[in-house]
């Protein structure tokens, strides 16, 4: 799906992020130039997780959800519920 060009990055990080959620799985498959051990993977989503999406996660809360907060009642709880 096409995302506006705002939103690219942001979407690009969500990709990043279940790529990663998938690695660390039971029973993943093997990822091309992704760690194949317990170890290598603990050790790459906990790197990640301060390097990515640490950063992304600020990123929405500073910039996404203030602009998407007082839209809808609806949209407002759901930016409540996430911060």
């Amino acid at each position: 799906m096409k995302r506006h060009k705002a939103f690219q990055t942001l979407s690009h990080d969500h990709h990043h992020g279940l790529v990663l959620a998938q690695i660390v799985k039971s029973g993943s498959p093997e990822y091309k130039g992704l760690p194949k051990t317990s170890a290598g993977k603990r050790d790459y989503t906990l790197r990640s997780f301060e390097e990515n999406l640490v950063p992304h996660f600020k990123k929405e809360e500073e910039i996404l959800f203030p602009l998407a907060r007082n839209k809808r009642k609806e949209i407002s709880e759901l930016v409540d519920e996430l911060i």
